[in-house]
């Protein structure tokens, strides 16, 4: 058989490397000629990957039996393009649109009568000023499809929405954004797989994320250390959720928010696999299920399999960096050397410039670490960041 992966960059190598391990014969495309996965990959060529008809002709002509991406969410409406063009397994194009654009998702779940928090979209900036007497402060301020936090913003009052309005405007493909409530409470992910409109939920985790106003990951945790009724709140309003914006035939990973009184709101779902190793690495460590090999059997319509074989957990935590040029990295080997340290990378070396913690591109590294319970690999995961000692100048 012949599979086709839309990106070929370092989150997507895995995928393709479990393809051939699998003994499919694999195709990749990405815009990037320094890709990774395509030199990996069976076949490759560099294409456009937003060109959706260059895409598809490419397809056309390898006669390919699936298509699919890991992790990369701008281009799941690429895949769902071609699957739907050439009758493959898939999401359908339409879905793909919407799992991609916050304000679209946010009509569907309002549609369903799922709570979710109060929303606008804006396309002018003279639409501001009607967000005084329609919000209450504070707002968050986003493009309607980016990805990575990118122009995000915390909006405590007036005063900053113009500039929370054009920085969010600045990562907008579309130019339109989202103005929408903000949510007291701590985030969740539910990650899921949903097949012949049979939904599957692999695994919860919970977050911890910085101060407002950037409000990012610092950590995420499997298995979510909250009660069992939270639990039951955030699978349901996950399946509702994925039924209302369309999911089928697709990993799933859905965001949202607990509050002080113990509701689960959405905040965001897309139809593609969390990043950062959790979806290749994290989750098949601590379910047993290797979901990899059940993404690409979806995508070749062969049976798959989502029992879950262990019950451990992990944590992934993110290192950061004040702005300046890297002057010494201390402490790399002792935290190596550690037995229950799983992996740590950094992304940076010597002479390399940082900056301040605004978007999920200015982390510097990670480190994952498993163990027997979230708080013990919580602890574990905190103690060696903290053993990271990066001087700028």
């Amino acid at each position: 058989m012949r599979i086709l992966f839309i990106g070929a960059g370092k989150y997507q190598l895995p995928g393709i490397l479990k393809a051939k391990e699998m003994g499919i014969y694999t195709i990749a495309i990405d815009g990037d000629p320094n890709a990774i996965g395509l030199k990996k990959a069976d076949e490759s060529a560099v294409i456009d990957l937003l060109n959706l008809e260059k895409c598809l002709e490419f397809a056309k002509s390898k006669q390919i039996d699936g298509v699919l991406t890991v992790a990369a969410d701008i281009i799941v409406p690429t895949v769902a393009y071609i699957s739907e063009k050439l009758k493959l397994p898939g999401i359908k194009y339409e879905t793909a649109l919407i799992s991609t654009n916050k304000y679209k998702q946010r009509e569907r779940m309002k549609n369903a009568s799922i709570s979710c928090p109060h929303f606008r979209m804006i396309a002018k900036e003279e639409e501001i000023e009607s967000i005084n007497s329609e919000f209450s402060f504070p707002i968050i301020v986003k493009p309607v499809d980016s990805a990575g936090s990118r122009g995000v913003s915390y909006v405590s009052n007036s005063k900053l929405l113009k500039e929370a309005y054009l920085k969010a405007k600045g990562f907008s493909r579309s130019g339109n954004v989202i103005v929408e409530e903000f949510i007291q409470g701590f985030e969740i992910s539910i990650e899921a797989f949903s097949y012949e409109n049979q939904i599957s939920i692999l695994a919860l985790s919970k977050k911890e994320r910085t101060s407002p106003p950037n409000m990012l990951d610092i950590s995420v945790t499997f298995p979510a250390d909250i009660s069992e009724t939270i639990q039951k709140k955030a699978i349901e309003i996950a399946k509702r959720t994925i039924n209302a914006v369309g999911i089928d035939f697709a990993v799933v990973h859905m965001e949202a928010i607990v509050t002080p009184t113990e509701d689960v709101v959405p905040v965001e779902i897309a139809a593609r696999g969390p990043g950062f190793k959790v979806f290749t690495d994290i989750i098949p460590n601590v379910t047993g299920i290797d979901v990899l090999r059940q993404l690409i059997n979806l995508s070749l319509g062969k049976p798959v399999n989502f029992e879950k074989t262990k019950n451990l957990a992990s944590t992934i935590i993110f290192l950061d960096s004040k702005e300046g040029i890297v002057k010494s990295i201390k402490n790399i080997e002792k935290i190596r050397s550690k037995s229950e340290i799983s992996e740590f990378e950094l992304y940076i070396t010597v002479g390399d410039r940082t900056n301040n913690l605004e978007s999920g591109s200015d982390r510097v590294g990670h480190i994952i670490v498993y163990g027997k319970s979230p708080k013990e690999t919580l602890k574990i995961a905190h103690d060696a960041k903290n053993m990271v000692e990066i001087e700028v100048e």
